[in-house]
């Protein structure tokens, strides 16, 4: 079980270009820290904490449903984006992006079309109102 491992990959062993989406939400995470996952889901670091708990509850569900012990239909789910803490200088429309590529149902996740197009008009954004990413 990882964060950047989306539902049905998990469950099905499928990737797609849903499930890279899925994986570039958390990445924008990863990206707007300048901290790999590894790092921000450690013991220390207060902006992991929400997912660390629930990478424990998917991997609790998991070892269940091996052992017989989970419901039928019950499969892993989608990383919550709420639990994600964002610094306060990512722009909105960043969050936003995120938030949409790490949809619980494929289909809902944008197409890296919309993703580029999506990133472009926030970079765009930025540069027209004198700010900088990540600074």
């Amino acid at each position: 079980m990882s964060a950047y491992a989306a539902p049905e990959l998990v469950s099905c062993g499928r990737a797609c270009q849903a499930t890279d989406a899925y994986a570039f939400g958390v990445l924008l995470w990863e990206l707007a820290h300048g901290r790999p996952v590894s790092e921000l889901l450690a013991a220390e670091a207060a902006e992991g904490a929400g997912v660390r708990a629930w990478l424990t509850r998917q991997r609790a569900a998991a070892a269940a449903a091996g052992e017989g012990g989970a419901e039928a239909g019950a499969g892993p789910e989608a990383l919550p984006p709420e639990l994600l803490v964002w610094p306060e200088q990512v722009p909105p429309g960043y969050v936003a992006l995120a938030e949409a590529c790490l949809r619980g149902r494929p289909g809902e996740r944008p197409g890296f079309g919309e993703v580029c197009e999506r990133l472009e008009g926030i970079l765009l954004g930025d540069v027209r109102g004198g700010g900088v990413l990540g600074a």
